[in-house]
């Protein structure tokens, strides 16, 4: 029996709503990074927006919500930024 995967993915998304270097943009992300991604800036002392800001100033990928998921990875597994 075969199981279609696209049949099984049903849940959607979030897109969210943020400042990012002052101007008001969206980005979806799940929420599993979105609240990894929150705790990182808890524990800097940065807002969120702040913090996407940055991420979106240092990216090197065209697509933010990539590159907030990468963020996220690479604060999990301790690899320095500059790698």
């Amino acid at each position: 029996m075969q199981t279609s995967y696209r049949r099984n993915r049903t849940r959607t998304v979030p897109k969210r709503s943020v400042v990012i270097n002052g101007r008001n943009s969206s980005v979806s992300i799940e929420d599993e990074f979105w609240n990894e991604l929150v705790a990182v800036a808890n524990t800097r002392g940065m807002s969120v927006g702040d913090m996407i800001s940055e991420i979106d100033r240092q990216k090197r990928t065209a697509n933010l919500s990539s590159a907030m998921r990468t963020f996220v990875l690479r604060q999990y597994y301790n690899f320095d930024e500059s790698d």
